[in-house]
């Protein structure tokens, strides 16, 4: 047999022929990888065997692709040749096919995920283990017949396919909206629904972030979508990837409420609580660093000169750090926030961007699902200050990362507007700026919260994060993180399930300040992905055992002390 590559079959899943049902392209993608453009003669069995679909479906896949061109009519082929019983079929893949792949740009698939579309799609003949495993339909008392579970169809195939050609090392899928999605498999909007139900009740699928629309930012915005690459079976037993739970039981201002709603709230609040003007956000600057404004220009409106005092506040806390006034008599530790260990001089840097009138930029309705979808992108973008600056985020200063101020600018103000006028233009920039910074405190916080609950042994420098989105509905607490973690470099498969709660001092020393961490096995365990809204048993049966070593007791760690 001679097949065609991958790369070459993949591009059947790119195909937008919304006639191309999913049943029909995953026949497609056996013919092709299996025999390329080969003609060949197969019985029943054999269907069932090479390809991997029923003898119903084959016919009916076949049926499309002969009225669509993309299959060679056998019947009025003079080889053609009725025997006893049932003749064996012939297929061949036809010039129109592809001339249309050819028009296709791929590129290469992620390399993590090449052993989860083998299993999925370029299985050898006699191993597809995924069709081992379905679930049998069995018939009840009544005669009608039920499922004991969802099946591995060539829907689910070709949908997981998709999903998982477009996602990231840690299975987030960004940019692909549900129209695309539904052109890309081939299925109505009903049936992809319907469908990623079920690779979500199969454990496939983690979470969706519902897409939005919204006229002062972020435009018409895409969902996401969360693929299970610490838990699946689709990869194989080595797993760099794992899954940390993180509960803490004090609650302060910081962690009342979930990020996109306090986000939300502390623009607000800078209109009201917080509110400065311009003059006294460049007093302010002056207490700090007297070297950034001159005394003699205290005095000067600085209302006409807010693009000159953005520069200064940005200069400040490059310099100082986000922390500029607490620091300077206590240590700022990350864990802070979640710690219950919180002063309002922790929230001074807010004050600054006063002046920017941000709470503008959120006129008119705002609904739960787009500050959920808010908080998805500031947990994106944090995301991705810790994928590449893990080294650089630390209290004392900001580091800047000019890739990830633009991504914001990109992803946050898509909308383009000739005649912006230069105050527009500089409230723009302020709102950029400030979701930087914003950004920059969640990954602070996720970086040391992460330092504190997984082992000294890991190397982080090279990992890539997803943070996970809350899946508890009307839930605004944020008591929790959870975070899909993909170690790079790492030798050796790591455990993949990690739950740590933590506290405002260490309980086995009183005298001791700091804040503490326990981690948590078993029965903990669960409930700590479940106060997260996710059922760590579901996601897990697909996969290993939750831990080596579930049986051992809870171990107590000091903060900045990892175990």
């Amino acid at each position: 047999m001679l097949g065609l590559s991958k790369d070459f079959c993949q591009k059947v899943l790119l195909m937008k022929n919304n006639k191309l049902t999913p049943e029909a392209k995953y026949l497609l993608i056996r013919i092709l990888f299996l025999y390329g453009n080969t003609t060949l003669m197969l019985s029943t069995k054999e269907v069932v065997k090479q390809l991997g679909v029923s003898d119903a479906v084959f016919r009916k896949a076949r049926s499309l692709l002969l009225g669509l061109g993309y299959l060679k009519d056998t019947k009025i082929d003079p080889e053609f040749v009725r025997t006893v019983g049932r003749p064996r079929i012939k297929l061949q893949l036809t010039q129109l096919l592809f001339d249309d792949l050819d028009k296709l740009n791929i590129k290469s698939t992620c390399l993590a995920h090449e052993l989860r579309l083998n299993s999925l799609l370029f299985w050898p003949v006699n191993h597809d283990f995924l069709r081992s495993i379905n679930k049998k339909k069995i018939k009840s008392e009544s005669q009608e017949v039920q499922s004991s579970g969802h099946t591995f169809t060539a829907a689910t195939r070709i949908l997981l396919a998709v999903l998982y050609l477009h996602a990231d090392v840690c299975g987030a899928v960004r940019n692909l909206g549900l129209v695309e999605v539904s052109k890309f498999t081939g299925m109505s909007s009903d049936r992809l629904e319907s469908q990623l139900g079920i690779i979500e009740d199969m454990g496939y699928l983690l979470s969706r972030v519902s897409g939005i629309t919204h006229k002062h930012i972020f435009g018409h915005a895409k969902g996401v979508f969360f693929l299970n690459v610490c838990g699946d079976n689709l990869a194989g037993l080595e797993t760099h990837s794992l899954w940390l739970a993180l509960n803490t039981t004090a609650i302060n201002h910081y962690n009342q409420y979930y990020l996109g709603f306090r986000v939300y709230k502390f623009i607000n609040d800078l209109e009201n609580i917080f509110y400065y003007n311009a003059n006294d956000v460049s007093s302010l600057i002056n207490d700090v660093k007297t070297d950034d404004i001159q005394g003699d220009q205290c005095d000067a409106d600085w209302e006409d000169r807010l693009p000159e005092l953005l520069q200064n506040i940005r200069k400040l806390l490059v310099e100082e750090g986000l922390y500029f006034r607490f620091s300077k008599h206590m240590v700022v530790d990350g864990t802070f926030f979640f710690a219950g260990i919180l002063k309002v001089q922790l929230f001074e840097w807010l004050r600054l961007f006063a002046p920017y009138k941000l709470h503008e930029f959120f006129a008119g309705e705002v609904t739960k699902s787009f500050l959920r979808y808010f908080q998805s992108q500031i947990d994106y973008y944090a995301s991705m200050l810790l994928d590449r600056s893990w080294k650089q985020i630390e209290p004392e200063a900001l580091y800047i990362d000019d890739s990830v101020l633009r991504e914001i600018e990109l992803k946050a103000l898509p909308l383009k507007n000739k005649e912006l006028s230069s105050t527009d233009d500089i409230q723009k920039k302020a709102f950029i700026f400030f979701l930087y910074c914003i950004s920059y405190q969640h990954a602070l916080i996720v970086k040391a919260l992460v330092l504190c609950a997984l082992p000294n042994t890991f190397s982080f420098e090279q990992a890539k994060f997803a943070l996970l989105p809350i899946k508890l509905k009307g839930d605004i607490r944020a008591a929790s993180f959870l975070i899909s973690i993909h170690l790079i470099g790492q030798k050796e498969s790591v455990e993949k399930i990690w739950a740590v709660e933590f506290g405002v001092k260490d309980p086995k020393d009183a005298s001791s300040l700091k804040p503490y961490c326990v981690r948590l096995f078993k029965e903990d365990c669960v409930a700590a992905f479940a106060n997260h809204g996710y059922d760590l048993k579901l996601l897990n049966q697909i996969g290993f055992a939750i831990s080596a070593n579930s049986d051992s007791e809870d171990g107590v760690i000091s903060a900045n002390s990892p175990s």
